[in-house]
């Protein structure tokens, strides 16, 4: 840090200004990049026993980087600052501190004695902004407090989002309180967001554990309508891994679908491993009694084998075979071999079922729970 200075004093009066500059922001701030300058002032303020010394100061940033990714999007490549400070009663009082950025416009106000804050924070940012494979939407609207140690402050914060997107789900509305508390060269603490999806509460709580570029998510409880999830999840730069624990009723989370899952999902940047059980599920005419699940691959060629016992309106079905989905382009290939019998045509609805091959297109979270099945180039129906 260097800085610059010229000015005069007479009695209880004077002035002095000059120049700053940070070289390297990460002397200040370790998880921060880049360097920033810009110009001062400080002189006397006020009248009879109120006049104290005051100092102005702006400037701006220059290439402007970080561990956390979330740093260069809401800041920009070079964020402009300004800030008010009074120094009286033993301590700072700062009138205003501002930083702006592409993203970002953020302000504090409060006291600063003997190196220990006490600031009330405001915030507003505009998306989009990626979290490592999730995302943040339209605008995010925050206050909270910094307190503590001005080098390593305690932080809490409530803030008001869009919406908010991750492995596929899209919340919306979302209000998400958290603390963050200095450990090591860490911060960790307790977060918790509630909101909506497809229609449907959505409520989660975890421990929060941010360092080394990435936020952890750890004792996660989470529950989506009917459906609750409990494990760890992680947010960095290569994009979104969860370990949950997934057990209970998903009715109506895709429309047109009902029924209950139990099962575990571990997710990668590149990767997704499920392992569920299905119960008394119902899509359309299908009633599903029981099913086994599993699926793992990349996000574009997930490998699928199930085997199912239900029924397809009044005919007992069974039906077991693999399939290959690519949630990307939101589409399945499935192979199998099952029985479909009823009074009327037993043999008939066998051969039309057994080692069927179709193409699905699958239903996105937000359009109708309907996919056009194809056997052999011809339209067979609507599941």
């Amino acid at each position: 840090m260097s800085l610059t200075a010229q000015g005069w004093v007479n009695g209880d009066d004077g002035e002095f200004s000059g120049e700053w500059r940070a070289r390297k922001l990460e002397a200040l701030a370790p998880d921060l990049r880049g360097e920033a300058s810009g110009s001062w002032r400080a002189f006397r303020d006020g009248w009879g026993s109120a006049r104290v010394w005051a100092i102005t100061a702006d400037g701006q940033g220059a290439r402007i980087d970080g561990a956390a990714a979330i740093v260069p999007q809401l800041l920009g490549a070079s964020p402009t600052l300004d800030t008010r400070m009074r120094y009286e009663n033993g301590g700072i009082t700062v009138t205003y501190a501002r930083v702006e950025g592409s993203h970002l416009r953020a302000g504090a106000t409060g006291r600063i004695v003997q190196g220990e804050a006490n600031l009330s924070l405001e915030a507003s940012a505009r998306g989009p902004l990626d979290l490592g494979g999730a995302e943040i939407a339209g605008t995010v609207d925050a206050t909270g407090r910094l307190t503590g140690r001005i080098s390593r402050p305690s932080l809490s914060m409530r803030g008001a989002m869009s919406s908010f997107s991750a492995g596929g789900v899209v919340v919306d509305q979302p209000v998400l309180n958290f603390t963050l508390a200095p450990n090591g060269d860490r911060y960790v603490g307790r977060a918790d967001v509630t909101g909506t999806a497809s229609g449907r509460a959505l409520t989660a709580n975890a421990n929060v554990n941010i360092g080394d570029g990435a936020l952890d998510l750890e004792a996660l409880d989470a529950q989506w309508g009917g459906l609750l999830a409990q494990g760890s999840a992680q947010f960095a730069s290569r994009g979104v891994s969860a370990q949950l624990n997934v057990n209970g009723a998903f009715d109506g989370l895709v429309p047109g679908l009902t029924g209950r899952l139990a099962g575990d999902l571990t997710l990668t940047p590149e990767t997704i491993l499920l392992e569920a059980n299905l119960a008394d599920t119902k899509a359309g005419d299908l009633r599903v009694r029981a099913a086994t699940l599993r699926a793992e691959g990349p996000l574009e060629a997930i490998a699928t084998t199930f085997d199912l016992r239900g029924r397809l309106r009044q005919a007992p079905l069974a039906f077991a075979g693999t399939a290959t989905i690519n949630l990307d382009e939101q589409a399945a290939n499935v192979e199998g071999r099952g029985t479909l019998a009823d009074r009327r045509s037993t043999r008939a609805r066998q051969s039309a079922l057994i080692g069927a091959p179709a193409a699905l297109k699958l239903p996105s979270m937000s359009r109708s729970a309907m996919a056009s099945c194809k056997r052999n180039g011809k339209n067979a129906g609507v599941l």
